[in-house]
């Protein structure tokens, strides 16, 4: 067992560093399961005192726990010191104790000190606090976690705290913006329009497409799309790296029918690729034939090729946010390509805008997917907690059952000697005489002939409420000189509650008769005992040795047509002890 619990052993308490000042470190403040001070501390039946999550990780691998402070002190009660999650309780008095200590900040880099009582408040709040991500595991604090999830303040999307800090500032639908012509504060989801309507602003200004804080003159933009084309494909793919990660994320987690739709969304991908492979050729005869314009072409295709393959970089970094474009045509690239006087590019601009209207599109949809993933991801932790719950309540009440029928059980048991105790004070004489029924004689006389059951005892009576307790014992095979030949009948003195008022040795007549049902001619014999035998003495044991009569009756009487000792497979025998001068 203590091989058990040194294999399962996870520090849930206070490490004793934390302890400062004059603060003595009693023993009872350990756990002595982690060996840690006691962090929200439990009872057992048994007085030892446990952190209740070191009880419960240990209580949940083995239900056959034994306290190992029990162990090892020697004093293991077998009920007492069973470990179970369903039997402790809170002790209140030693938290009382132990609120009083004076401690340090369990987290490492904090200065906060205090006592015990607040140091739980401070820990809910503690800048230093371990990170508890599974993909953190502890290596920095949860303030700051890079995949910690918040709430954009502006427009109320939810993501990681590090797209929260970089990217999301810049693009928020919600954030207020400044118009650099006429200064005034908007939100930046209605600046587009405000550039478009509002005089000289949308005269003189167009809003990057790719997301460029600046605003552009519109004379300019086409040129800024050619010279920029690069800037772009790099915040597209930056965007797409990130949303890859939040997707690989919660993919475990993405319902069946979404990831259907997402397998289409890569088919239509693989077509989009090949689609513009075909592109590209037809760009490469363009710069072919209109010499002029094959400076620009190819500047903007050396400017791809840097950023990592053409227009292959663009489809392997737009592909992983791009997997739901369905029908998307064949022409449609990039609109960052612009050429002057050329009409197959002014088609692959256009396309390219298509394509970045519908990233913005699955940004939304894949925005209400994580929110989706979130609260799905919340109900089975909410799920789990409550099966957790009922597990243990289950185990509670198996524990009671277990214990009801064992009382139970010893109930039975007590009820059947009553059972019999009832039995034998409802046969009980008491004036000495006693007529003792054996029925089913023929299956019991070949039990005893075969050696099965050789003899059998007599109810018990008395000579008087207060004295002897006596009853016989008959072999119906004979035993000793009669086996065989004889029905052999003894007499036995038992022990009884007045055994200690009564005259020792028992000297009182005793006679056996065995009756004829026809009335014509009963078996009689008697003795006295013998005062030197010991078993007329007074019983030092539940009963005497029996005494009496090995050849009672030879077994040829029994067959006697004209007698019927046996009728009806019963007989019956009266046993009379002479009660005279008791």
């Amino acid at each position: 067992m203590a091989n058990f619990i040194e294999s399962h052993r996870t520090h849930h308490g206070y490490k004793t560093e934390i302890l400062t000042g004059e603060s003595q470190l009693d023993p009872k403040f350990l756990c002595p399961l982690c060996k840690c001070l006691l962090k929200k501390p439990v009872q057992n039946l048994c007085g030892h005192r446990f952190c209740a999550e070191c009880l419960r990780e240990v209580t949940s691998k083995n239900e056959d726990v034994i306290c190992p402070a029990c162990e090892g002190e020697d004093e293991v009660i077998e009920d007492e010191s069973l470990l179970s999650i369903g039997k402790v309780f809170p002790d209140v008095a030693l938290i009382r104790d132990m609120a009083k200590l004076d401690v340090t900040c369990p987290h490492s880099n904090c200065q906060w000190s205090g006592k015990f009582g607040e140091m739980q408040k401070h820990e809910d709040v503690c800048p230093q606090k371990p990170c508890e991500h599974p993909q953190c595991k502890g290596t920095h604090p949860q303030v700051c976690c890079p995949n910690k999830k918040d709430r954009c303040q502006s427009c109320g999307l939810q993501m990681t705290l590090k797209q929260l800090q970089s990217t999301h500032p810049s693009e928020c639908p919600k954030a207020c913006v400044t118009c650099s012509i006429c200064e005034s504060v908007m939100l930046r989801e209605n600046f587009s329009t405000h550039l478009q309507q509002s005089g000289n602003c949308g005269s003189a200004l167009e809003l990057c497409a790719f997301g460029c804080t600046e605003p552009i003159e519109k004379d300019l933009y086409d040129k800024h799309k050619c010279e920029s084309a690069h800037i772009h494909l790099d915040k597209l793919r930056v965007e797409l790296e990130e949303l890859t990660v939040t997707e690989g994320e919660s993919s475990q987690e993405v319902p069946e029918d979404i990831k259907e739709k997402l397998r289409l969304m890569a088919t239509s991908m693989n077509d989009l690729d090949d689609k513009i492979g075909n592109l590209k050729c037809k760009v490469q005869r363009l710069n072919t034939n209109h010499v002029e314009d094959s400076g620009i072409g190819s500047s903007i295709f050396s400017t791809l090729g840097a950023e990592g393959g053409g227009e292959a970089s663009l489809v392997s970094a737009v592909e992983p946010r791009q997997r739901g474009m369905d029908g998307v045509d064949g022409n449609s690239v990039a609109n960052s390509l612009q050429l002057p006087n050329s009409t197959p590019l002014n088609q692959l601009k256009s396309s390219l805008q298509v394509i970045d209207n519908k990233v913005a599109t699955f940004e939304g949809i894949m925005a209400v997917l994580d929110n989706e993933v979130e609260k799905c991801s919340k109900q089975l932790e909410n799920f789990e907690r409550e099966r957790r719950r009922e597990r243990e309540r289950i185990d509670v009440q198996e524990r009671n059952i277990k214990s009801l029928e064992r009382a139970i059980a010893l109930k039975d048991v007590a009820l059947a000697e009553q059972d019999l105790r009832i039995q034998a004070l409802e046969l009980a004489y008491f004036d000495g005489t006693m007529i003792w029924k054996i029925d089913n004689f023929a299956r019991r006389r070949e039990d005893a002939i075969r050696g099965r059951v050789t003899s059998m005892y007599s109810p018990c009576f008395y000579t008087s409420r207060t004295g002897y307790k006596l009853c016989c014992r008959i072999y119906l095979n004979g035993d000793g000189m009669g086996k065989g030949s004889h029905v052999s009948l003894f007499f036995v003195v038992m022990r009884g509650q007045n055994d200690s008022l009564l005259r020792w040795p028992f000297q009182q007549k005793v006679t056996f008769m065995m009756i004829d049902q026809n009335n014509r001619e009963h078996v009689l014999d008697a003795f006295r005992p013998d005062p030197t035998s010991s078993s007329f003495k007074r019983p030092t044991s539940e009963m005497n040795i029996a005494s009496g009569c090995p050849l009672f009756c030879p077994l040829s009487h029994l067959q006697d047509s004209r007698h019927a000792y046996v009728k009806d497979d019963t007989m019956f025998i009266r046993i009379i002890v002479d009660c005279s001068g008791l």
